[in-house]
């Protein structure tokens, strides 16, 4: 019975330090908006989808179209990706309750 290191050569990638390589920075940095952004996503699209039959949302908001439509649609994402930098301070220096008020108060 072999060994996989017999099997599998050792890589040359650094895995462990991933951000000293420029290729792998240029793939792999981008990808932290759609990660952080699609988890909330799924669930508030559900969401506006199905507030847009009642008839209450529609005596409030008419019938937006376009990039109107669109624009409340994303307006949560938003929210979320304009805090991402500065929600670690805030947690760091005032605690967990304080993030968790920034980030609501971003989301709004």
């Amino acid at each position: 019975m072999s060994s996989s290191r017999a099997v599998m050569p050792e890589s040359s990638v650094d895995v462990v330090h991933w951000w000293r390589h420029k290729n792998l920075r240029s793939l792999n940095i981008p990808m932290i908006f759609p990660l952080l952004s699609l988890s909330t996503q799924e669930f508030d699209g559900s969401m506006m989808n199905g507030l847009q039959v009642v008839e209450s949302w529609h005596s409030y908001f008419g019938e937006p179209k376009g990039a109107t439509l669109s624009l409340s649609n994303a307006a949560y994402p938003i929210g979320g990706l304009v805090s991402i930098p500065f929600i670690s301070f805030v947690c760091d220096g005032f605690g967990r309750r304080a993030g968790l008020a920034v980030g609501g108060i971003s989301a709004a």
